[in-house]
C-alpha cells in the first residue's frame, strides 16, 4: 500500500467536503419536496390522514438524521486539516462554521413544519 502525498490528501479532503455539502443540500431539497407534497395532499377534500402523518414523521426524521450526518462529515473534514490548510480562506471558513447552530435550526425548522402539518391533519 502506498501512502498519499500531502497534496493528494488535501485534494481528497476538499472533494469529500464538497460532496458532503452537495449531499446536505439534497437532503434539504428532499425534505422541502416531501413537506410540499404532504401539504398539497392534506389540502385535498379527502386525504388519508394516517399515511400522511407517517410521511410527515418519516420526512422530518430523514432530514434530521441525514442532515446531521452530512454536517458531521463536513466538520470531520475541517478537523482533519493540518495547520497550513487551516490558514487558507477555505480552512478558516470551515473552522468557523457554527455546526451546532445549524443542527439546532435544522431540527427546529423541520420539527415545526411537522407540528404544523400534524395540526392541519388532526386539528
Amino acid at each position: 500500500m502506498t501512502s498519499l502525498t500531502y497534496y493528494e490528501m488535501r485534494t481528497l479532503r476538499t472533494a469529500s467536503s464538497s460532496a458532503s455539502s452537495a449531499a446536505l443540500s439534497w437532503v434539504f431539497v428532499k425534505g422541502f419536496i416531501g413537506n410540499l407534497g404532504t401539504i398539497a395532499l392534506a389540502s385535498l377534500d379527502y386525504s388519508p390522514t394516517m399515511p400522511l402523518a407517517a410521511m410527515v414523521l418519516l420526512t422530518v426524521v430523514y432530514v434530521i438524521v441525514a442532515g446531521f450526518a452530512q454536517m458531521d462529515n463536513i466538520k470531520a473534514a475541517a478537523e482533519d486539516m493540518d495547520e497550513d490548510e487551516k490558514k487558507t480562506a477555505m480552512g478558516k471558513r470551515l473552522m468557523e462554521i457554527p455546526y451546532g447552530l445549524f443542527k439546532s435550526l435544522t431540527a427546529l425548522l423541520f420539527g415545526l413544519c411537522a407540528v404544523a402539518q400534524f395540526y392541519v391533519l388532526f386539528g
